[in-house]
């Protein structure tokens, strides 16, 4: 081998492939543009566990009327177009919703079935404005107008800008995002904390220690964000992948679940709920035009129910554990509106 080659060879071996390359990932859609966006969520909840003990005793379920089975199908649907009318970064100052699309359903093999949709607001337009002292979003109706509980409802926030690192990172660096941060992330387009105020049009009642123990799960939300590449292709683009978890264990009112199944014979007599999920997801970041493209995230947990049961005409009381597993999968696109 020539020396000059030999050189050029040995080189090749010991220098570094490249730097890292980094990005700032900034939210920042050009003033005056439009995107068409759209969120899908759909999937089960199962009962994969059913025991019941009186005094020290494993019993058959059957024995009082439990078969020890359930399936339960969920989704969430949100569909709008955005329309960026001011800008800084970080955020819009002045942004139109136009609703496509809204609504969520819980259905199950049994007959049992419920759905919510959010026509009142399917074709209205809700602006939101930033507020700089207030550090909020005033929110109005543009022509048609809904209620002012559907207005109080939907958040602005349907950018995924929770995801975001606050300053530049190389490829391969990790930043937390965690508790009420999540909630844009978690359950896209509502208000999430306004929500568990009151009654709304949406999302109905939600009673008091329910929305305590959606809280708690809320408040013990974090994933960890990673950056895992560059991508070209028309534009460039930043891959954000996302790992997180929920963790709750909250004492509920049994009223709020049993109230139509307990009977004169069996009656619940104390709840205890521990919740624990697992979250990954990739966002598709465009870093030409600040903005997110695509998201996809799933989740798989359980929720364990441990309760105590009294049978009336037996005199007896029965502690039970009944364990779900829940699986879920999310789609997120935003595409330019021209």
């Amino acid at each position: 081998m020539k020396p000059l080659a030999y050189l050029v060879v040995c080189a090749s071996l010991v220098a570094p492939s490249g730097p890292h390359r980094s990005e700032a990932f900034r939210f920042q859609p050009a003033a005056g543009s439009a995107l068409d966006k759209h969120f899908m969520t759909k999937g089960d909840l199962r009962l994969v566990g059913l025991e019941l003990e009186y005094d020290g005793t494993v019993c058959d379920p059957a024995m009082f009327g439990l078969d020890g089975e359930a399936l339960f199908r969920f989704g969430y649907e949100l569909a709008s177009r955005d329309e960026y009318k001011e800008i800084v970064p970080g955020r819009p100052t002045e942004l139109l919703r136009t609703f496509a699309g809204l609504g969520f359903w819980v259905e199950s093999d049994e007959g049992y079935e419920t759905r919510r949709t959010g026509d009142g607001l399917i074709g209205k337009t809700i602006r939101y404005v930033w507020d700089e002292r207030a550090k909020t979003y005033r929110r109005s109706y543009v022509g048609d107008k809904g209620t002012p509980t559907q207005l109080a409802e939907m958040d602005e926030d349907l950018d995924l800008r929770a995801l975001l690192p606050a300053n530049e990172v190389e490829e391969g660096e990790t930043w937390v995002v965690e508790g009420e941060t999540l909630a844009s992330v978690l359950v896209p387009g509502l208000d999430f904390e306004r929500a568990l105020e009151d009654e709304h049009d949406f999302l109905g009642t939600i009673p008091d220690e329910l929305a305590a123990a959606l809280r708690e799960a809320l408040r013990s939300a974090r994933a960890t964000c990673r950056y895992e590449g560059y991508e070209e292709g028309g534009s460039e683009h930043g891959i954000i992948g996302f790992e997180g978890q929920v963790r709750a264990d909250v004492a509920l009112d049994p009223e709020l679940f049993f109230r139509d199944r307990s009977s004169e014979d069996i009656e619940v007599s104390s709840l205890m709920a521990g919740i624990k999920s697992d979250l990954s997801g990739r966002c598709r970041w465009n870093l030409s035009e600040g903005r997110f493209e695509s998201f996809e995230m799933e989740g798989a947990g359980e929720i364990i129910l441990e309760f105590d049961l009294d049978v009336i005409p037996l005199g007896i009381e029965l502690t039970g554990r009944a364990t779900f597993a829940i699986d879920f999968a999310r789609d997120a696109r935003a595409e330019t509106h021209d």
